[in-house]
């Protein structure tokens, strides 16, 4: 992520395989863009300091490293909004479970999604990841603000609250469909999905769903869509 404005003050899977996630286990990987993607606005702070990014699908190509869950290119989200990428750098990162991520050291702002995060998150790649569209600004977009919420204000599932101390502004679309995206979750009826989460303390945590999850659901003809782009 290219980040367009500082935040002033800011603080410096179900299901997944233990062989996938064996210690040790890592990659590398060259982030190449935001695309497709939406602009859009977040604060910490009621609106008092707002940072200004893009929200879509984080498009990278694995390098190396011992895990081979993705090859090539591949689109992951983002778990983190407190730290950045820069395009054309190749990063290490640890592969855990999307409990122990995001790895920010910056709390109160980013903390582990721990059991219940994992929970919903697991939920709302279950249940919504198989439809996903990753070439549409929209789909990539709104399925990201819902990992963030997911990630910052889990206890309360509402896009748009101005009481809040978190809060995203993007387009109205966008938002309302991110916020469709979480009210269905917020009743922990969906499927669940494997998935497996990319932590390094110094810049943005990725979460993607497991090669099982992947298997299973059909994504092939996505995945190889995005490679030919």
């Amino acid at each position: 992520m290219i980040r367009r404005s500082v935040f002033v003050g800011m603080l410096a899977a179900a299901g997944i395989a233990g062989s996938a996630l064996g210690n040790g286990t890592d990659i590398d990987t060259t982030f190449n863009s935001i695309s497709p993607s939406v602009p859009f606005g977040w604060t910490f702070n009621g609106g008092t300091n707002t940072n200004f990014d893009d929200a879509g699908c984080f498009n990278f190509t694995r390098t190396g490293g011992s895990y081979t869950g993705v090859s090539g290119n591949y689109s992951s989200f983002c778990l983190e909004l407190t730290q950045s990428l820069t395009e054309g750098v190749n990063y290490n990162y640890k592969i855990v479970t999307p409990a122990q991520a995001p790895n920010a050291n910056t709390p109160p702002f980013t903390n582990p999604l721990g059991a219940a995060g994992e929970q919903l998150m697991s939920e709302l790649f279950g249940t919504f990841y198989g439809s996903l569209n990753l070439l549409s600004a929209q789909d990539c977009a709104a399925f990201q603000i819902a990992v963030w919420h997911i990630v910052y204000d889990r206890d309360d599932l509402t896009v748009i609250d101005p009481a809040d101390s978190f809060q995203i502004f993007s387009t109205p679309a966008v938002l309302a469909q991110a916020q469709f995206y979480l009210t269905t979750i917020a009743v922990n009826t969906g499927p669940m999905a494997s998935l497996v989460a990319f932590t390094n303390p110094t810049f943005q945590d990725q979460i993607i769903p497991a090669p099982s999850t992947l298997a299973l659901i059909g994504l092939g003809g996505l995945v190889a869509r995005r490679r030919r782009r």
